[in-house]
Formats: structure tokens, sequence, C-alpha cells
């Protein structure tokens, strides 16, 4: 029989520390990760969303779209474009940034002239929209919606 070799108090000591060390440097790694978190999320909260739908009626011959509940392009031939313009504002206790997406079958023609800007308090911006129907779509009524986000502005 050969005889085992007994860890000394020493070693078991060093392999005490060394884990206590471990543990005490990924605490501190989830803390901070945990706080920049926090600290990002509570900058770049959102505080408000809408959404509105959008229309574009793709036809021979131009009509007007005139619904206030709706960001309606009218009648657009096939390589035309059309405008429209839509009031944002801010009526929150401090400044927002305002990102603005599109969803649908317009999403893709649909442009707006500025974007990810920043509303102060009280304050309203005019904003244009514009679409361009490609040459080579169908006639028909196309639809989507523009989705305007409000932000915490950092």
């Amino acid at each position: 029989m050969v005889p085992r070799k007994r860890k000394s108090k020493k070693n078991k000591k060093k392999v005490s520390i060394k884990l206590w060390k471990l543990i005490a440097f990924i605490l501190l790694v989830s803390i901070i990760c945990i706080s920049a978190t926090k600290l990002f999320y509570e900058s770049h909260s959102i505080v408000e969303v809408r959404k509105l739908p959008v229309k574009v009626i793709v036809m021979d011959r131009v009509g007007l779209g005139l619904q206030e509940d709706v960001l309606s392009f009218g009648g657009v031939s096939p390589g035309g474009t059309s405008r429209r313009q839509m009031i944002i504002a801010s009526y929150h206790d401090e400044p927002l940034i305002v990102s603005i997406k599109f969803n649908g079958d317009v999403s893709r023609w649909v442009q707006v002239e500025e974007n990810d800007f920043r509303l102060e308090k009280d304050e309203e911006k005019r904003i244009e929209f514009s679409v361009y129907i490609p040459l080579e779509t169908k006639k028909g009524e196309y639809e989507g919606e523009v989705i305007v986000i409000f932000k915490k502005a950092a």
C-alpha cells in the first residue's frame, strides 16, 4: 500500500483565498453590469409611442388625401411622389428624443426629412414626409403605419 500525500494547510489556505478572490471579482463585475444597464435604461427609456396609419393609392392620376387621423398621401402615379407635413409636439416636462419608424406595405417608399431629433419641453416641430412610388408598382391601395417614439433625452 502506498501512503497518500496529505494536502498541507498552506495549500488549502491558498486555494481558499483564490476562490474568495474569484467570487469577489464575479460579484464586482455583476454589480458594474447591472448598474450600467440601469443607467442606460433610465437615460434612454421610452416615454411614449404614437402610431398613425399611412395610406397611399397608386393610380394613373393624382388624388388628394385629406384625412386628419391618417397620414394619407392620396393618389400617386407610379414613378411619382407626394409630400405631407405633420406637427410633432412634446408636452412632457423634460426634453425628448423623437424617432420615426415605418411598418407595412408603404414602409419602403416613405421617408421623413428629419429623424432622431430633440424636442424641448412644450416645443413643436413641423416634419415633412414624402413617398416615392416605383415605376413597376401595381395600381391599388397600400397601407402601413408611422410609429413616433418619444424617449428621454440624455
